[in-house]
């Protein structure tokens, strides 16, 4: 919680029923008791888990449709919408739950889109000064 409260970048790990969704959920609301809803972005990439964390899917926050596009492409779909750029202009905090299941092509294409739609002092910050917060499950021995 102190590297959180600190505004690092983190990753909380453990096996299923470990707890790791209860502790995202008291992450999630002290962002927003600091931030305000609006600036906190909660998501995943399947249907199903983003509606158990409280959240959307990766596609819908940044307005994407499923289309294997370049990361340049992403951003002319993301700069196409402006209440989506503002939206992301916003964001202080993203929360992405099961971060395994996603490629980390669509993380890079994520802090893309971020980084260019970031405030100009942000932007050369990773994911645009954004702070990144991912569940992983740790695989069963």
């Amino acid at each position: 919680m102190t590297m959180f409260d600190g505004g690092r970048n983190i990753a909380v790990l453990g096996r299923a029923g470990s707890g790791k969704s209860v502790l995202l959920r008291v992450m999630m609301l002290r962002a927003v008791r600091r931030w305000g809803r609006g600036a906190v972005a909660i998501t995943a990439l399947s249907g199903t888990a983003a509606v158990g964390v409280g959240g959307q899917t990766i596609h819908s926050l940044f307005g994407w449709d499923v289309r294997p596009l370049n990361k340049n492409d992403w951003l002319e779909q993301a700069w196409g919408k402006p209440i989506l750029c503002e939206k992301l202009n916003r964001a202080r905090v993203v929360f992405v739950d099961e971060a395994p299941t996603m490629a980390a092509s669509l993380f890079t294409r994520m802090a893309h889109v971020m980084r260019h739609e970031a405030p100009a002092h942000l932007r050369g910050r990773p994911f645009g000064g954004c702070q990144m917060v991912r569940t992983l499950e740790e695989p069963s021995l």
